[in-house]
């Protein structure tokens, strides 16, 4: 038996997260993919609950959401700012948030 961990994988754009899923699978890696943006917390709920219907549970919460946005500080609105805010911060801490409750009692995390 191979030891190894079975993959939710997110992000908002469908074609890569087929290719990625793909390419797993081929690796013999058991994938879900589900098509999210981190920023709306309906699509995160649906994404954990997915996970965990398909999977049983979630035991470890993995998330590199992020964004980097360029300019000068005059062309910078706050706008932009609340995007990236909201991208590291929620859509970030949702997930986890959401995870948590069904983690199990030994879960650890931050």
């Amino acid at each position: 038996m191979r030891a190894g961990c079975r993959l939710v994988l997110a992000a908002r754009d469908a074609q890569k997260l087929v290719r990625a899923r793909q390419d797993l699978m081929q690796r013999g890696v058991e994938v879900l993919a589900v098509p999210c943006e981190v920023t709306n917390q309906e699509q995160i709920c649906s994404l954990v609950d997915q996970a965990i219907q398909h999977f049983g549970r979630v035991d470890i919460v993995v998330n590199n959401a992020g964004i980097i946005q360029v300019g000068p500080m005059s062309t910078t609105t706050v706008k932009d700012f609340a995007t990236t805010l909201d991208i590291m911060s929620w859509g970030r801490s949702i997930p986890r948030w959401r995870c948590c409750p069904r983690c199990g009692r030994d879960a650890v995390g931050t």
